[in-house]
């Protein structure tokens, strides 16, 4: 229902003024030289930026499979 006391107003439900939260992310920005760096390159370089060599986060899986021949590591004691 149309209002005439909404007439100029601009609509704040406007869905293009806020970020998709599922969009898929190509790039982050290094936390110390603030360069921006595609996704996929950051894997490539284990999560070591390229322009400065900083050493971002790594999940604790994707680190042992940088360690450990394929199948050979066995998880136990979880919980710990």
């Amino acid at each position: 229902m149309s209002s005439e006391f909404n007439i100029g107003r601009k609509n704040k439900n406007n869905s293009s003024d806020f970020p998709n939260p599922f969009a898929r992310v190509t790039d982050t920005t290094c936390r110390e030289c603030h360069h921006k760096i595609k996704r996929e390159k950051l894997v490539e370089e284990l999560q070591v930026c390229p322009e400065c060599g900083f050493h971002m986060p790594m999940h604790p899986y994707d680190r042992i499979a940088t360690l450990v021949d394929e199948g050979s590591f066995t998880e136990f004691s979880q919980e710990l």
